[in-house]
C-alpha cells in the first residue's frame, strides 16, 4: 500500500444517522478508517481555498489532526477474525 492511498474504499448512501458501512473481507491487521459526507455528491471531499475541509469528515478513534489528517498511530486499530464495529463522528 501506497502512503495516503487507500487499501479499501466503501461508498454508501447515507439513510440518516447513524449511517452503517460494510466493509467484507478485511485480513486482520492494522487499519485506519477515514469517512466524509459527500455532500453535494460530486465525489470527493471539497475544501476551502486554505485547504480545509468544507464538508463533514471524521478518522477512526474519533481523534482529529491539528494541521491535516492525524498520524496513523493516532487512528489506527488492530482487526482480529472476529467482527469489528466502530464508529466515526463527522464533524
Amino acid at each position: 500500500m501506497t502512503k495516503n492511498k487507500p487499501s479499501h474504499t466503501n461508498i454508501s448512501d447515507s439513510q440518516g444517522e447513524p449511517t452503517t458501512v460494510l466493509f467484507k473481507d478485511l485480513a486482520p491487521g492494522t487499519y485506519a478508517f477515514v469517512a466524509f459526507a459527500d455532500e453535494n455528491s460530486n465525489g470527493k471531499l471539497d475544501t476551502n481555498f486554505l485547504g480545509i475541509p468544507s464538508e463533514r469528515y471524521g478518522f477512526s478513534n474519533n481523534v482529529m489532526g491539528l494541521f491535516g489528517p492525524p498520524d496513523f498511530s493516532a487512528a489506527s486499530l488492530q482487526l482480529k477474525d472476529e467482527k469489528t464495529r466502530i464508529a466515526i463522528r463527522l464533524r
